[in-house]
């Protein structure tokens, strides 16, 4: 698993895309490079769209049935990506901000560390606090978003 920063991720799919692909075994090897490489490109794309809080980019990185939360049966499950963008357009609405802090990438997606800030609540809930999201990639595209409890639960999730 690698934390990335990346300057000029298009760069590095372009040079990706011109390399010759491999005729044996090293076909399976060659794959889980790509995929690393595409997770890092896909983990600099996200951090800056979510960042930026660029609506638009967002919804490019997400894959049409994409899917976000953990009980299908709950009314705050998003269902697909339309879900998914309804739900962050409203929580904008309401005033949250979050920014991703750091990125890490695994052979499953990107682990995201995500401050999160509240608006003046009306209740106990903190200002400010500190999520990990998993974004789980299948052909380049976010498929799954789940939260998790910790840091090291979200980076077990993108293993392999």
């Amino acid at each position: 698993m690698a934390t990335v920063e990346m300057t000029d991720p298009g760069a590095i799919v372009k040079a990706d895309a011109t390399r010759p692909r491999p005729k044996s075994g090293a076909a399976s090897v060659r794959r889980s490079g790509q995929d690393r490489v595409v997770h890092e490109v896909l983990a600099t794309q996200l951090r800056a769209a979510f960042n930026a809080r660029d609506i638009d980019a967002l919804r490019a990185l997400v894959a049409e049935g994409a899917t976000w939360g953990e009980d299908p049966s709950s009314e705050s499950f998003c269902r697909d990506r339309n879900d998914i963008i309804r739900h962050l357009k409203q929580l904008l609405a309401e005033g949250v901000r979050a920014t991703i802090v750091e990125t890490t990438t695994g052979p499953r997606g990107i682990a995201a560390h995500v401050e999160v800030e509240w608006p003046e609540p009306d209740g106990p809930r903190p200002d400010r606090i500190s999520v990990f999201q998993v974004y789980v990639v299948t052909d380049g595209l976010v498929t799954e978003i789940h939260g998790h409890d910790d840091k090291d639960s979200a980076l077990a999730a993108i293993s392999d």
